[in-house]
């Protein structure tokens, strides 16, 4: 890639475009890093999806709870998921200060073996594309790892999409790139 290419790339930043983009693998079977998304964005299967951890070590932590809502493509939620897993490492005390109820009684009342809500989700999510707030650095390896080790298969799914990688490419101007500040910026409440 020469200067003059790097150099027009640069100047399209706004548009999304980014060096990066030439990294994914849409880019080149489809001509358009973000054509995954927009195709199930206009009449396929997307499913957001968040996990609380025990912390945020992705070589140990471990998921202790993962919720999904699958959406129509006119953006409805359509199904909900919502499972509290058993962890078998010790939560940190960071990790239940950003906890927003009493993870132990969650638990204790509702709480599966982790081998029982990963297989639920994976089933949950076959063939879709996935959207998640820090995904692609967090939830995905965490969930990836824990599914290996588990002896489950990886994630059947047809993509993952990242709003926090979508936030710096298109907001760039932001003064973060928190969810709170997203939310505020395009006036959405999250629940």
């Amino acid at each position: 890639v020469g200067d003059a290419a790097i150099k027009r790339i640069h100047e399209v930043g706004d548009l999304g475009v980014s060096m990066s983009s030439f990294l994914n693998p849409d880019t080149y079977s489809r001509g358009d890093c973000y054509s995954g998304l927009t195709d199930v964005l206009l009449g396929g299967d997307i499913i957001v999806y968040d996990t609380e951890t025990t912390g945020l070590d992705l070589t140990s932590d471990q998921v202790i709870q993962i919720a999904a809502i699958r959406y129509s493509p006119h953006g409805n939620p359509v199904e909900t998921f919502e499972r509290i897993l058993i962890p078998t490492v010790e939560i940190s005390q960071g990790a239940r200060d950003t906890v927003p109820f009493d993870i132990d009684e969650a638990i204790e009342t509702r709480g599966i073996p982790a081998y029982q809500a990963l297989k639920e989700f994976s089933e949950f999510v076959s063939g879709a594309v996935l959207v998640g707030h820090n995904s692609i650095r967090f939830d995905a390896p965490l969930i990836a790892r824990q599914l290996d080790e588990l002896g489950l298969p990886p994630l059947d799914i047809l993509g993952e999409y990242d709003t926090l990688t979508l936030a710096k490419q298109f907001y760039p101007s932001l003064p973060n790139f928190k969810l709170a500040t997203l939310c505020s910026h395009f006036n959405v409440t999250n629940e």
